[in-house]
């Protein structure tokens, strides 16, 4: 008998899957999908939430202004918009230009031929904020995590 995890005692007073009718029974396993799915996902929105580095209360002056001007312009390109978008441009973090920082504001000031560059936007100081921003974040924060097992974990009696 599939049943909903609850304590064998109380089986006689939840429905299983073998008292349902057989679209009851493919709506609940939809369901149960959703639910581990959306569990799945909350989960790791608190596990990435957990990596970011610093959290925003132990950040510097510097760094909270490094933080909102990079998710201002750096961002939409450099983070992963929901778990299953790609992203435009490559993860940034405290590795990115060999970890050094004074290449790091050349990179944000002077662009790619792939990315603007910022030196008209903002200030040198805003140009180092962001590279010392950058400095703070680990790498492998933007990665896809293994997607969950397909199989149900409902235990089959």
């Amino acid at each position: 008998m599939l049943w909903w995890g609850f304590p064998e005692e109380a089986e006689e007073c939840v429905p299983t899957l073998d008292m349902m009718g057989t679209n009851h029974r493919s709506q609940a396993l939809a369901n149960w999908e959703d639910t581990m799915r959306n569990a799945w996902i909350a989960m790791l929105v608190l596990a990435g939430a957990a990596q970011t580095g610093l959290a925003a209360g132990e950040l510097t002056g510097q760094l909270q202004l490094g933080r909102r001007l990079f998710e201002q312009s750096c961002g939409v390109c450099h983070t992963r918009p929901t778990l299953v978008a790609g992203m435009y441009g490559p993860e940034l973090s405290k590795e990115s230009a060999g970890g050094r920082e004074d290449v790091m504001r050349d990179l944000i000031a002077n662009g790619t031929p792939r990315m603007p560059g910022f030196k008209y936007t903002y200030s040198p100081d805003q140009i180092a904020a962001i590279a010392a921003y950058l400095k703070t974040l680990p790498p492998g924060s933007q990665s896809l995590p293994a997607p969950p097992s397909t199989q149900p974990a409902i235990p089959v009696r």
